[in-house]
Parts: structure tokens; C-alpha cells; sequence
């Protein structure tokens, strides 16, 4: 028996983990890449409306809209590219026969084969918490439901039915009853205290813990009715809309932020008076609801969050402001910028509110007073005051940015821009810092192309009169925005660039394409806060890095059980073609809050994808993942044991002989 070494072991496992990740990148996480079918038919009453009115959390998942909407997405088009297809057709058929073989051994001794999932995976599932308490024993009391849509499947329902039924009592060693639910029958069993019923209705399956919750949304279906069901609670179908406004959206979650706070303090309850002031604070008692929902809408991915909150969001969010005007920063910053964020905020009314709000908080903990003190104490440094001078002639828009250095250096283009409001106030300001710093000469000014660059010699105070490193953040005023930069030479090269006439970022595609998408829904997007990451770049250097790397592993078959060919590996403009940049939006009203993000694989799937493939590596890393600690120098396999040399005495030296 051949047994493989714990270097090769080792070097084989990152390998392979490389191949999954990159792959995982390429392909995403859903069956819709590699299905070829259509999307199934929707039912004709929708489920949703037969559930209660009022509800704390709802989540559902529309493999329908899903399957319908997939085809243009960048990953489906990645994913059929012929390199792709030629690169990863190996694996696959070794995956296919895989679970060819996994599916008929889970039909057999199941009775629900893989293709039976799939199918439960293109159709229609809801979760329903309808409500929650703890009872005087400390136990928790849930209302809860779930629904499945099988649209035509009947023969697949009853099969998850027997399933059901068969698994409670042969492995769970429970009894099941029937039980009538308002006319309509359905099964029954406890589990540890908790009632579980569940029941037919059509082509769709119900399952819950409360008879009486569960007889109400079955006669609702049975008499195909919304009358006292979710779809007349005006808030839920107006914060749907917001979060999905092409209504077809793949995931939807609902919560009812009110009616969690409510449920919080009957479960605080002398303890609430310590918290509330936190929760107003953070103005989550200005929310009504909170909704997030993701779609497929043609190549990209877009998720959409929205806050409900009649008469405006509250505390902190107070601060955050509307506008019917575009933002101005994005004229401002390079066309390929890396990264791009601009919002609206008043950062005087920002500080108010913290400061009001620590006020609130329990004097024992010593929070506001720790935080007045800091204050005080940097206003006398300064020699003016933060609050009542300086943020005060700050305006509302700010902005920063990553870019290419102009001009072809190394150090990117980092710089942020910041509205003033008040310009005389904010030079006073800065006088005044001056002077108090004047023995020290820290504070300096020198002209470029007709401009007054002012910047702090922070190498003064920390060298003296010694050589040594000191940073030099910069600012000019350009219009009514102070630029801001950490050195100098930035702000020159800006300088410089503008007089060039270089491109801006309102003039990069991927922006642009994601802002006229957006705005078809909601055109104000993108007026109140803009963010920008240059993703596909990100992820195609990624991709291009990878190929020359695993192209220089050796990846024997017999120990991978597949041939990987890696000079069939993707060049890095099949990647470049189908991926670009990640675009987030909010809008403020006084009816809450939109925030929207746009991206070739969803936000949740790019941070989980970063993540997963991260905490895959770590743990490849770490050597004690394996077998234990071991130096890859002791692994002698390979070499031939050579007989050891029997020494040799010297011969004795005689004289007269030459030496």
C-alpha cells in the first residue's frame, strides 16, 4: 500500500484547496450555472398572502425566479466560456459520476434522490417566525411556519411526506397522529415539548407549531384568499417593494424591527432603561421594518436593503442627508479609481447627537465624562473647539478615494475631499493651531502652480532636530472642498492631472452602467451616497496570479483520482470580459432608507466567497491541520539508503619522502 508523504501531502491539499477556490470564484455557489431547464411554472396563488398579517420575521427563496433570471448573469457567462467548460470538464465528470452514484444510493434507502432536491431547490420556500415568548418556565413558545411550493410536482410531495413520517418514527422514536386542522387534515408529533404539525395543501406542504396559526393559513389556501393574510399589512408590501422592486426576487427577508424592540423589553425588563438609551442612539427606535432582498437582473447580481421609518430615520441616521443634486466629489477623483466613496453627512449634527446620546447613558459608567474630558482636553491643545468651531464650518459632502498615481508611481493616488461650509472659520481654525504650535513650526505652507499647499511637519516634533521620518498630510483648497492627502507630493501630482485633463470618475463604465440600472427603480440613487470597488480587477488579477502558480505544481491523477490539465487554465481576459466593479447606493427620505449594491456575484457571496477561501488557507497553513508538526527536510522518501563508507586510516609518513 502506497502511502503519500506528508510534504507531498501537504503540497497536494494546497493545491487542490487552490483549484476548489478558484473554481469556486469562477462557477459561484448555485445549481444555475450548469442547469439548462426552464423556469417552472409559478402557482397561481401565492402563499404569502395566505400567512398571518402580522408577523416578526419572514424569509423566502424563489428558485423560479432564480432559474428564469440566471441566464444573463457575468458568472453564467463566465462559466460558458469555452476555456472554462475545457478547463473544468474533468472535474465535473468525476463529480457527476460522484453524485449519479450518491443519488441512486439516497433513493434506495431514502426514498428522495438528489434530483428530488434540486427540484425542492428551483421552487418556492417560506420561514414565517409569526411570533415569540418565553414562557415563566423559561421555555421558549414559537409560532413558526414553513412552506414548499412544488408547483406540479404532487408525486414529489407525497414522497417528502412518507419521508417525513417514516424518519420521526423510525429514528426519532416518534409517534405521529393525524389531526384535523379546520376541516383540512394534517399529521402531528412532539419534539421535546415543541408541537410539530405539518400538512398538505395542494401542490404545497405547511408545517408549524401552533393549530390554530396553521388552520387559519390552510383554509386561507384552501378558499385561495389573502383576506386577513401577509399581503394586507401595508407595511410588508410597501418594504417589499422598496427592497425588490422588479418583484422577482430570489431572497427576500422581512423583520418587523418594531415589534422585536417591544418583544426586547418585555424581556429586559428592568434592564431596558440602561439599553434604550443606546437603541435611540443608534435610531433603531425610529425603524419600523427592515427588509433585504437579492435579485438577478440581467448580468449582475443586485442586493437591496431597505429601512422603514415613517417620518425619517432617528439618532445617528439623522445625520445622514438628502439631496436633489448629484454628488460633485466623483468630478474630482480618477477615472480608474480603485476605490471611490462619497456620502452626504453633517458631521456637527453627527457629534450633537452622540454627545446628547452618551448623556443619556447611566453616569456610572463614566462614558460621557471619559469622552467630555478628551474633548476639553483637545480644545485646549488646539486652542479652538471641535464641536463649536471647527466641525461647524465643515459642509455636508465628503468623499475619498484610491487611485493610480497619475503619473506612473508606486504609491497610489489616496485623497479626500471635504466641503466646507465655512471657509474664514476654518482657516481661523487653523491660525490658531498655528500659533499655538508656532515654537515648533509645524504648520507650513509653500506655493504649487499658482496654489497655497499648507501641510503639518509632523517630523519636528517627533526628530527635533534629528534626521529621521516624519508624515506631512497636505491640503489645499480646490473651489469650496478641502483636499486632503498624506503627503505632499499627492496633492501636486492632482494638481498636475487636473491641468491635464484627465478623465474623471464619472466617466468610468462600470459606475455608470450600475447607476443607469439602478435608476430605473429609484432615480435619485446614488444622490445621497455613492461607494465604489474595482472588483473586477480585483478578482481577474486574482485569477491571472493563480495560472502560472498551479501550472508549475505537479498533479498526479492516480492520487487525485482526475486529470487536471492546467494548461487549459482560463487566460486572464475570459475573466476580464464578464467581471467588474462592485457600485453601492443609499437614498434618504423621510420614509426611511435605500441601500442598493450592484455586483457580478451579490455582496453576501463576495464576502462569503473572500472569507471561505481565506479561512481554507489559514487552516491549510497551519501545520498542525495535518497529522502533527512535522519538517518537510525529514521526509527522506525518494532516496536510495546508501551503505556508509568504512573511514580509512591515513598511511604513515616515512622520511625523506616528499610531503
Amino acid at each position: 500500500m502506497n502511502v503519500t508523504p506528508p510534504k507531498r501531502r501537504r503540497t497536494l491539499v494546497r493545491t487542490v484547496a487552490t483549484f476548489l477556490t478558484l473554481l469556486l470564484i469562477a462557477s459561484g455557489s448555485a445549481w444555475v450555472l450548469t442547469d439548462t431547464a426552464g423556469n417552472r411554472g409559478k402557482a397561481a396563488f401565492d402563499v404569502t398572502g395566505a400567512l398571518p398579517a402580522s408577523v416578526l420575521l419572514h424569509v423566502d427563496y424563489d428558485g423560479g425566479a432564480a432559474a428564469k433570471n440566471s441566464r444573463q448573469l457575468a458568472l453564467c457567462e463566465l462559466w460558458s466560456e469555452p476555456q472554462m467548460q475545457a478547463f473544468v470538464k474533468p472535474a465535473l465528470e468525476v463529480l457527476n459520476g460522484m453524485t449519479d452514484q450518491f443519488s441512486q444510493q439516497m433513493a434506495e434507502e431514502v426514498g428522495i434522490s438528489l434530483n428530488d432536491i434540486e427540484t425542492v431547490g428551483k421552487s418556492k420556500l417560506t420561514a414565517t417566525l409569526v411570533d415569540f415568548n418565553m414562557q415563566e418556565n423559561g421555555q421558549p413558545d414559537v409560532d413558526l411556519l414553513l412552506t414548499l411550493d412544488l408547483a406540479q410536482d404532487r408525486s414529489l410531495l407525497d414522497r417528502i411526506l412518507k419521508v417525513v413520517k417514516d424518519q420521526l418514527e423510525q429514528n426519532a422514536g416518534a409517534t405521529v397522529t393525524t389531526i384535523d386542522l379546520g376541516g383540512s387534515q394534517g399529521m402531528m408529533t412532539n419534539m421535546e415539548g415543541v408541537d410539530l404539525i405539518w400538512a398538505p395543501m395542494g401542490n404545497h406542504l405547511v408545517l408549524g407549531t401552533k393549530v390554530g396559526t396553521m388552520s387559519a393559513v390552510l383554509a386561507r389556501m384552501k378558499a385561495q384568499s389573502t383576506v386577513g393574510g401577509l399581503l394586507e399589512n401595508q407595511n410588508f408590501v410597501k418594504a417589499r417593494a422598496k427592497a425588490a422592486p422588479t418583484g422577482e426576487p430570489v431572497l427576500c427577508a422581512y423583520a418587523d424591527v418594531s415589534r422585536f424592540l417591544a418583544l426586547g423589553k418585555k424581556m429586559a425588563g428592568h434592564d431596558w432603561d440602561e439599553i434604550a438609551p443606546m437603541i435611540s442612539l443608534m435610531g433603531y427606535d425610529s425603524m419600523k421594518d427592515f427588509t433585504y432582498a437579492v435579485s438577478f437582473e440581467g448580468r449582475a447580481v443586485v442586493d437591496r436593503m431597505w429601512i422603514g421609518a415613517p417620518g425619517g430615520l432617528g439618532g445617528i441616521y439623522s445625520s445622514f442627508k438628502h439631496s436633489k443634486a448629484a454628488l460633485r466629489s466623483p468630478q474630482m477623483a480618477p477615472k480608474d479609481s480603485f476605490v471611490y466613496y462619497g456620502l452626504r453627512m453633517n458631521l456637527s449634527e453627527l457629534a450633537n447627537n452622540i454627545l446628547t446620546g452618551l448623556d443619556q447613558l447611566d453616569p456610572s459608567t463614566g462614558v460621557a465624562r471619559q469622552v467630555d474630558d478628551a474633548i476639553a482636553e483637545a480644545d485646549r491643545n488646539l486652542g479652538f473647539s471641535l464641536v463649536n468651531d471647527l466641525l461647524p464650518s465643515i459642509g455636508q459632502e465628503m468623499a475619498m478615494w484610491i487611485g493610480k498615481a497619475p503619473f506612473g508611481g508606486m504609491i497610489p493616488e489616496i485623497v479626500f475631499a471635504i466641503e466646507m461650509k465655512d471657509k474664514a472659520k476654518f482657516e481661523a481654525c487653523i491660525d490658531k493651531a498655528r500659533q499655538r504650535f508656532d515654537e515648533h513650526a509645524i504648520v507650513k505652507s509653500f506655493d504649487f502652480m499658482g496654489r497655497k499647499l499648507t501641510y503639518l511637519d509632523t517630523g519636528v516634533v517627533v526628530n527635533g532636530p534629528n534626521f529621521g521620518p516624519g508624515m506631512k498630510p497636505c491640503w489645499i483648497m480646490e473651489g469650496d472642498f478641502m483636499m486632503l492627502s498624506l503627503a505632499p507630493q499627492t496633492l501636486k501630482n492632482f494638481l498636475a492631472a487636473q491641468n491635464a485633463q484627465r478623465e474623471s470618475f464619472r466617466d468610468n463604465a462600470d459606475i455608470n452602467d450600475a447607476l443607469a440600472h439602478l435608476k430605473r427603480f429609484n432615480p435619485e440613487g446614488g444622490q445621497d451616497a455613492l461607494a465604489y470597488v474595482d472588483l473586477g480587477s480585483v478578482l481577474t488579477m486574482l485569477a491571472d496570479t493563480a495560472g502560472p502558480i498551479l501550472q508549475s505544481v505537479h498533479m498526479p491523477a492516480e492520487e487525485l483520482g482526475f486529470e487536471i490539465d492546467m494548461n487549459q487554465y482560463p487566460t486572464g481576459d475570459v475573466f476580464r470580459r464578464h467581471l467588474f466593479g462592485l457600485s453601492m447606493t443609499s437614498t434618504m427620505s423621510n420614509e426611511g432608507m435605500l441601500a442598493e449594491i450592484h455586483s457580478p456575484m451579490g455582496y453576501a457571496t463576495t464576502i462569503g466567497a473572500i472569507a471561505a477561501g481565506a479561512g481554507m488557507f489559514f487552516a491549510i497553513a497551519d501545520e498542525e491541520y495535518f497529522d502533527g508538526p512535522s519538517d518537510d527536510w525529514d521526509d527522506d522518501s525518494g532516496w536510495e539508503e546508501v551503505e556508509p563508507v568504512e573511514e580509512v586510516e591515513p598511511a604513515e609518513e616515512h622520511e625523506g619522502e616528499d610531503k
